[in-house]
């Protein structure tokens, strides 16, 4: 997170840009300890307030209406992925307790406002259903969606370890 934040502020105040092919940077997607695989208990905590670091660098920039449509996708979609890190294996709370979260989230007012002016028509079905069931606040069908997810994940691996899928 520190790095976006980062790299947001020296991009803000660069008058120059250059692209490089080359590859300097790299995020190892294995560790399944990672911060974007593992459960975090203050992860909404987090979010928001880097959320509301960049919102405070564009507006200090004097660009933040310039790119409010891309910060209210943004925020959509830090709401779906705490919704999918409330519902993460290692999350020891009952399911009354998970669902009382999700319920949170979908409650959320500046979420609910996004939800009523975003143009979904180029999103893909999953995605139209994910949106419709939090604007709607259908948190018991975001549940059994994202746990369906998972156990399905779950199986394709375990059906990967006995030899029954092929190597992707």
């Amino acid at each position: 997170m520190e790095d976006l934040i980062f790299c947001l502020q020296v991009l803000l105040k660069s008058n120059k840009v250059c692209i490089d092919e080359g590859t300097y940077y790299h995020y190892n997607n294995t560790n399944l300890s990672s911060y974007t695989k593992s459960y975090k208990k203050d992860l909404a905590k987090i979010l928001r307030q880097v959320f509301e670091t960049i919102e405070k660098i564009l507006e200090k920039e004097k660009v933040y209406s310039a790119l409010k449509y891309r910060m209210d996708i943004r925020y959509v979609n830090m709401c779906i992925y705490l919704i999918n890190n409330e519902l993460h294996e290692a999350n020891d709370k009952s399911i009354l307790e998970k669902l009382k979260v999700i319920s949170e989230i979908c409650r959320d007012e500046r979420l609910k406002k996004i939800l009523s002016t975003i143009d979904t028509s180029g999103y893909k079905l999953k995605k139209k259903m994910v949106l419709a069931a939090i604007k709607h606040g259908l948190g018991i069908y975001l549940y059994i969606y994202y746990r369906y997810i998972l156990l399905s994940k779950h199986f394709k691996r375990q059906l990967h370890n006995l030899g029954k899928l092929p190597h992707r």
